[in-house]
C-alpha cells in the first residue's frame, strides 16, 4: 500500500496525487470613501435687452434669460429660498420722467423648464419688485439637485417716461 509520495524538483515539493488541496484564508480590504459637499449657487444672464417699446406704450414684457440654481450640498432633506429684487431703471439725467420705479416692474418666474435630482420645486408667485419677492423655492431636497427657469420681465412705462436707454440691475440671490 502507497499512501502518497512527494516529489522535489528542484527544491519544490510537489503534493502526491490524492493530496488535499491547502485552504488559503481570503484577503479583506476594509474600504471607505466620501461624498463631498458642495456649494449652493445660483446664476442668471450677466446682462439681458428687453427690447423697445414705442412712445405711448403702457408696458413691455419680454424674458429675461435662463436662471439656475443649483444645490450640490448633497444633503437629505435640504432646502433653499431664491428672491429677486430689482432698482430703478434710469435714463438720461434722472429727472422724476427719465425713472421708471422698481415698483412697476413685475417678475413672473413661470415653471421650472429643467429639474434635476429628487425634491418639491416651486415658483413663487408673480409680483412687483419694489421690495424682494421668493422667485422659487425648493423644499425636501436629496443629494445634489438643480432648477432652471426663465422668467417673464414686465415694465409699466408711466405715461411721462421719456424716450432713451433705461438700465437697471435685476439680481437673484438664494439662502
Amino acid at each position: 500500500m502507497v499512501l502518497g509520495v512527494a516529489l522535489t524538483a528542484g527544491g519544490v515539493v510537489l503534493p502526491s496525487a490524492g493530496q488535499a488541496d491547502a485552504v488559503v484564508p481570503p484577503a479583506s480590504t476594509a474600504t471607505t470613501f466620501s461624498i463631498v459637499t458642495g456649494a449652493l449657487s445660483i446664476s442668471a444672464p450677466a446682462a439681458a435687452n428687453l427690447g423697445g417699446a414705442p412712445s405711448g406704450s403702457t408696458h413691455l414684457s419680454a424674458l429675461l434669460g435662463d436662471v439656475q440654481v443649483i444645490d450640490a450640498r448633497a444633503g437629505d432633506a435640504g432646502s433653499w429660498i431664491a428672491t429677486v429684487s430689482s432698482t430703478s431703471f434710469v435714463t438720461g439725467g434722472g429727472g422724476a420722467a427719465d425713472i421708471i420705479p422698481s415698483s412697476d416692474v413685475t417678475y413672473d418666474p413661470g415653471e421650472a423648464v429643467q429639474i434635476t435630482g429628487t425634491g418639491t420645486f416651486t415658483a413663487g408667485p408673480p409680483g412687483t419688485l419694489g421690495s424682494a419677492i421668493t422667485a422659487f423655492s425648493a423644499t425636501s431636497e436629496v443629494g445634489s439637485t438643480s432648477v432652471e427657469w426663465n422668467p417673464q420681465i414686465t415694465i409699466a412705462i408711466p405715461p411721462a417716461a421719456v424716450a432713451g436707454v433705461y438700465t437697471g440691475t435685476i439680481t437673484h440671490s438664494v439662502a
